[in-house]
């Protein structure tokens, strides 16, 4: 919203549904505004102070000297900063539809991680049973707010911050949380993402690393949108292996939900960012057998793999069995050599008594015992691995 020419009523707009409010709670709500936050000390414009649909209405009205709220679908608006309701307290109150992008609710995720807990407490607004439904709250801070049983229904809260937000019982029903950022954030049953969007082209997907899910149902979820976590994005963080463990809790959470293909590609997905943690550390022996494991099988998720690589060695030293034939004796028909490069694969190789040890048929299928028993190893520990589950 830009603000209208002179003359032109403010109190147009498609989202206020409230009448306007008096003189002496503009005026009030002008000197909060005066108010300059200190997160050091915990002081923000409206901390502590009880706010209702048609006070919000007006500070975005008025917001930036008239120039309005964010308006999120206007790229130019995305550098602005959202209205500062960190503290305040909205219990109950109906926000559906409100251009609330960028809104303060709470402090950023970095600032929250280095504050007291009485700045916390400052700092976070109170939205415990409000209706947000429809409501534009993109890239909005709400680390650490509490929106307990609200209603967030269709909302738009993609690249939100809901760091250690308390959202229990709280409905997502259909709402856009691409890009948010779901870390640590406490849910449980009764939270509601009934066909919640997590991922999208533009704002990327959800950052949901040590969250708290204590069995909200995501079933619901179109999870193969998902291709990649948001905490894929700190890969070359200090912290690396979180954006793992990340990929792994999802799988958690996926499997005991019953949703198993898709618990498998979140589970090959962590092996895959452990083994880049791998080489970016330099520890190139864990490295190569991590790689190793990948290419024999997919960790156990690609069986397959492990068939074409056993026919591969088979069939291969089958050839060199029938070549080295063309030039010493005995001379062995190909299924000889297939017999021959079978058994000597599974280390039980047998030979003719024109053979001896230092022949190159034996030299041969020694090297082929070895590869047989090398692959078969590995593919123990690939699935054993793989079905009970230890990554």
């Amino acid at each position: 919203m830009r603000k209208p020419p002179e003359g032109l009523s403010v109190e147009t707009q498609h989202w206020q549904t409230e009448p306007a409010i008096s003189p002496e709670r503009q005026q009030f709500l002008r000197e909060r505004l005066q108010t300059q936050s200190d997160i050091q000390r915990g002081v923000f414009p409206f901390g502590g102070i009880a706010l209702a649909r048609a006070d919000i209405e007006w500070l975005l009205v008025n917001h930036e000297d008239g120039r309005g709220p964010v308006e999120w679908h206007e790229p130019a608006d995305r550098t602005r900063e959202g209205l500062d309701l960190r503290g305040a307290q909205l219990r109950g109150v109906v926000l559906n539809h409100l251009p609330l992008a960028k809104t303060h609710f709470g402090l950023r995720g970095s600032q929250y991680i280095s504050a007291t807990s009485e700045i916390i407490d400052a700092a976070a607004a109170h939205l415990e049973g409000a209706q947000l439904i429809g409501a534009s709250l993109e890239e909005a801070r709400l680390a650490g707010a509490f929106l307990t049983e609200a209603d967030c229904s269709e909302a738009r809260l993609d690249q939100a911050s809901l760091y250690v937000a308390h959202i229990e019982g709280t409905k997502f029903t259909r709402a856009h949380l691409a890009g948010a950022n779901f870390r640590r954030t406490i849910m449980n049953e009764q939270t509601n993402f009934y066909h919640a969007i997590f991922s999208d082209e533009q704002s990327g997907a959800i950052a949901v690393r040590d969250a708290l899910w204590r069995g909200a149902d995501v079933t619901s979820i179109d999870w193969s949108t998902v291709k990649r976590l948001g905490d894929e994005d700190r890969i070359y963080s200090e912290d690396k292996m979180s954006v793992v463990r990340a990929y792994r809790q999802v799988s958690r959470l996926l499997r005991e939900q019953s949703m198993t293909e898709e618990a498998d590609r979140f589970a090959l997905r962590s092996l895959h960012l452990n083994r880049r943690v791998l080489r970016n550390d330099r520890k190139l022996g864990a490295y190569l057998g991590s790689l190793g494991l990948d290419l024999l099988a997919g960790y156990g998720y690609r069986p397959g793999r492990s068939f074409l690589i056993y026919l591969a060695v088979i069939l291969g030293f089958m050839g060199l069995f029938l070549l080295n034939a063309q030039v010493v004796a005995p001379h062995l028909t190909w299924d000889e050599a297939l017999v021959l490069s079978i058994s000597s694969f599974h280390g039980r190789g047998f030979f003719s008594q024109n053979i001896s040890l230092g022949d190159t048929y034996a030299r041969l299928a020694a090297v082929e015992a070895v590869i047989g028993l090398i692959v078969e190893i590995s593919f123990i520990a690939t699935f054993t691995n793989r079905f009970f589950a230890r990554q």
